[in-house]
């Protein structure tokens, strides 16, 4: 009986996972400083934009990294898509400092010029500049976080069914 009531207990729990949304909350930071670099496995080139500023950067509210970063590297992806260099890896370095940035890319310089067969092009700001990419709506939505009292209301509800079940494992 024990064992059916933790099966019941864990299946429910995993029901109830898999219907919750999770949502990270996102902050604008105002100036965010980012750069690119594109490299392909089969050439010996690679392209590299300079540190660039953009305007209205969102970023996770807990980790302060770059909201939606993937939509920069695909802006730089799309780029080489149209000079007809499709099958390139895209990556963006970004920073809220432009000489925290600076010190990534000079290292990043460093560690592409070690390798004596790679060429490295700089990607002049005429041809290809970040554009800021604003998140969805729904994702700037704050959800209502709990009172103090209601989170020692679940601590202690929690402890009290630890309890419990530690007691009837005893019997």
């Amino acid at each position: 009986m024990k064992r059916l009531y933790q099966i019941l207990l864990l299946a429910s729990l995993f029901a109830f996972m898999g219907t919750t949304q999770i949502h990270a909350k996102k902050k604008c930071v105002g100036k965010m400083y980012i750069c690119g670099v594109s490299y392909s496995f089969t050439d010996t080139v690679v392209y590299i934009t300079s540190v660039q500023e953009i305007d209205s950067a969102w970023v996770d509210a807990k980790t302060d990294f770059l909201s939606d970063r993937n939509y920069y590297s695909y802006q730089l992806k799309d780029y080489f898509i149209k000079k007809g260099e499709d099958k390139r890896v895209c990556t963006v370095f970004f920073a809220q400092k432009r000489k925290d940035l600076n010190k990534k890319y000079v290292k990043m310089m460093k560690r592409f010029s070690k390798k004596g067969n790679v060429e490295i092009k700089q990607i002049p700001d005429a041809e290809f500049r970040f554009k800021t990419e604003i998140p969805d709506p729904e994702s700037l939505i704050e959800q209502p976080e709990l009172t103090k009292a209601e989170r020692k209301a679940l601590k202690a509800a929690a402890k009290k069914k630890k309890k419990q079940s530690s007691e009837k494992s005893k019997e």
